[in-house]
């Protein structure tokens, strides 16, 4: 991941339908960018897709999983909770294509969550970041899956970001 540092290359200004970032400063990682916006992307495409297919059985399993989330305790108990969090929403897609790309973007991003453990050991910290999101999915509202998504992803990236400053 870390052969890929060029400064100079141009930073589009956003995804469509989601907030546009700030630019990276000079000296990033532009791969690490790349990375940010792809778990993003996918993530918000994850979630509008769980809002419109989550069914009863879903939204059980997504409170128990939230409840499991808000108990862990340490920075890899709090990042496995929530991987499974996102993986459920990924299931419930339907779209196996998306629980591939889901494990193999958390894969990627590991380095990531190692370099910045620090902000992710409070499992009731985590749930809390994450419960707007599973709330529009279990109310099964597209848009506010869309929304929450948007700034679940936008906050976790910020804090990820900042620790590798």
């Amino acid at each position: 991941m870390h052969r890929h540092t060029d400064a100079g290359v141009a930073r589009p200004s956003g995804v469509i339908g989601m907030t546009p970032r700030p630019a990276l400063p000079d000296t990033a990682n532009i791969a690490t960018w790349q990375l940010m916006a792809l778990r993003r992307a996918l993530g918000t495409l994850v979630a509008v897709g769980a809002a419109a297919s989550a069914e009863a059985d879903h939204k059980r399993e997504m409170h128990r999983r939230l409840d499991t989330l808000g108990r862990a305790r340490g920075d890899e108990a709090v990042q496995w909770a929530t991987l499974r969090v996102l993986l459920l929403l990924a299931r419930v897609t339907r779209i196996d294509g998306l629980l591939s790309l889901t494990l193999n973007v958390d894969e990627a991003c590991t380095p990531l969550y190692h370099a910045t453990s620090a902000f992710f050991r409070n499992g009731t910290v985590a749930r809390d970041r994450l419960k707007p999101l599973a709330d529009a999915v279990r109310a099964n509202d597209p848009g506010a899956a869309r929304r929450a998504a948007d700034d679940y992803f936008s906050a976790t990236e910020a804090l990820m970001l900042a620790g590798l400053a």
